[in-house]
């Protein structure tokens, strides 16, 4: 059976080394128990030096045309539009950097992550809606978005990214039931449940939208719960338990790799396990190579393989489902056999659906 095929943008052949834009050509790979070259498809370069970067549909086009067989492409950046483009003629980007060898092609998600993950929430969320009478009803999702008071409230540490103006907490009221999903790209929707299942999903905007509104369905037919975050005294509650459940099961001189700036937990756990037994990555360029709580700050989009590789146990911020990083999260865990757990409330429905484990001790 043929496997599933792969685009690589590199210029030496044997790294994922540049961005979509610059690409000179593309290596096809095909994706079975082994991973196969095909072939070397030449292609104009989409970037022309203008520094306004204005999307040219008709160089994307035949650029685009070169990838229609392929489920997704490997490239170390690529612009928001041309990644939405490519998302809706079914080719996921794949933002990764290192060797071509690497890739976690064999993984079981590497079949069902990226686009199809959110196909297999939307079916989860379309089923409920169905099954409950939901989704032809006049019953209206209102996302809002939380102020830091109204979503953690008055708390000691202020290096909350929330508190930092670095992520907002969007809130869905379905019914009086309440969803949330962490987000830096926030907005505001009024409209039906069958308007939400509509939405392409190809950025965080989006995404966020549809996360915290499959929390609040979900909630609502008691299909999942902490869908509301803690607040107050009660992130750094939930930040202890966290640690110590981590501890008490792997012991204390267990190796923890934390996905996300998260102050509290990562503070806990420099205080319980050794220095060089905690290692954190995360997306902001202010956190990245900074000294943190005693951690140094990995970049997240170079070193998540790294984590996995010297890490025992990964824990990992909910919010990733919404910034389309989870699906690598998952495919990691699956190929380098590391557990895997997600902490907090974006991550409440999709934990259900997809069986994670979840920690969530304070969240209502």
């Amino acid at each position: 059976m043929a496997g599933l095929r792969i685009a690589i943008v590199s210029t030496d052949g044997t790294n994922v080394n540049d961005h979509f834009g610059m690409a000179k050509r593309f290596l096809i790979y095909e994706c079975n128990d082994i991973m196969t070259f095909v072939e070397e498809r030449p292609t104009e370069t989409y970037s022309v030096g203008d520094p306004e970067h204005p999307f040219d549909p008709e160089r994307f086009g035949r650029i685009a045309a070169l990838l229609k067989d392929c489920t997704r492409i490997y490239i170390t950046k690529i612009g928001d539009t041309p990644a939405a483009k490519l998302r809706g003629m079914g080719v996921e980007p794949v933002i990764y950097e290192g060797p071509i060898k690497d890739i976690p092609f064999q993984s079981n998600v590497f079949h069902s992550r990226g686009k199809t993950m959110y196909e297999k929430l939307k079916n989860a969320l379309t089923d409920l809606a169905e099954e409950n009478g939901l989704l032809e009803s006049e019953v209206n999702i209102t996302a809002k978005i939380l102020t830091p008071e109204e979503a953690i409230g008055e708390t000691e540490r202020k290096d909350f990214p929330l508190l930092q103006g670095k992520e907002f907490l969007v809130q869905a009221d379905f019914k009086n039931a309440l969803g949330q999903a962490f987000t830096d790209a926030p907005g505001n929707f009024k409209g039906k449940l069958k308007k939400i299942l509509e939405l392409k999903l190809t950025d965080n905007n989006e995404r966020s939208l549809f996360i915290a509104t499959l929390n609040a369905v979900m909630r609502y037919v008691d299909a999942a719960d902490k869908t509301i975050h803690c607040k107050n005294k009660e992130p750094e509650l939930c930040a202890g338990e966290i640690a110590r459940t981590i501890i008490d099961k792997y012991s204390a001189d267990v190796k923890i790799g934390i996905v996300g700036f998260q102050p509290a937990i990562i503070d806990n756990f420099s205080k319980n396990l050794a220095a060089q037994n905690v290692k954190v990555t995360d997306l902001d360029k202010d956190n990245i190579n900074k000294i943190k709580y005693g951690v140094l700050i990995w970049d997240g989009r170079k070193m998540a393989k790294e984590l996995f590789k010297t890490c025992d146990v990964i824990l990992a911020t909910g919010s990733t489902v919404v910034n389309d990083s989870l699906s690598q999260l998952i495919s990691l865990s699956e190929e380098y056999q590391k557990p895997l757990y997600l902490y907090g409330t974006t991550v409440a429905g999709t934990s259900k659906i997809l069986n994670l484990e979840r920690l969530c001790f304070q969240a209502s």
